[in-house]
């Protein structure tokens, strides 16, 4: 069966709140566990995202995981590095489409951001959007003073409060089985946009 890679980039700056992140993440994770089809395709990663970026547990089968990896407080918060990190491991890890067999499906990816990114993020965006915007699913939860940031590389935005910690392992579920199919829209960005306006009408909904 194919693999469903699932990454969460999570901010341990000083900003965040380290405490609201595990909960959050333990709860998403208890969801995948508790469905059948979930079980049996997802492999999920977590990148943190501090003075450096580290990957702190690497793609791993759901029912091997047993449990997320405890976070501590850094001071930076180097998205580029991040970002850089889950392009190679994406190029690395996830199985490619060719004509003898089907690769993994569309890497989705939650990116958790309150501070402001430190170091020189503009080389890491530019290469998403060339190499990944259409290849992958990412969901970013971010403060107002970040999220304008982040726009350019997302397919949705949401804001991060502690109403949106609570909906996310709900919301969840809502990305990964979103019903429009690629095939219905006559460009990739129609695609994009239609994904970020009925996702976002759907999270108000929860």
């Amino acid at each position: 069966m194919r693999r469903l890679p699932i990454y969460f980039l999570v901010d341990i700056s000083g900003a965040s709140d380290i405490n609201k992140l595990n909960m959050c993440l333990l709860k998403i994770l208890l969801y995948i566990r508790e469905d059948p089809y979930m079980l049996e395709t997802a492999y999920i990663s977590i990148i943190t995202i501090g003075d450096t970026a580290k990957i702190a547990l690497s793609l791993t089968d759901i029912c091997g995981i047993k449990a997320i990896p405890i976070f501590h407080t850094e001071k930076g918060m180097a998205l580029g590095k991040a970002l850089n990190l889950l392009m190679d491991d994406i190029d690395k890890n996830v199985v490619k489409t060719t004509i003898e067999r089907k690769g993994d499906m569309k890497p989705i990816i939650f990116l958790f951001a309150n501070g402001m990114p430190t170091g020189n993020i503009t080389l890491a965006l530019k290469k998403w959007n060339r190499n990944f915007l259409y290849k992958s699913t990412l969901v970013s939860v971010a403060r107002k003073n970040v999220a304008k940031l982040l726009e350019p590389i997302s397919n949705c935005v949401l804001p991060q409060t502690d109403l949106t910690m609570s909906k996310l392992p709900d919301f969840f579920y809502k990305i990964v089985f979103w019903p429009v199919e690629a095939s219905l829209c006559s460009s990739q960005q129609e695609y994009r946009d239609n994904f970020n306006r009925e996702l976002k009408e759907i999270f108000l909904n929860l």
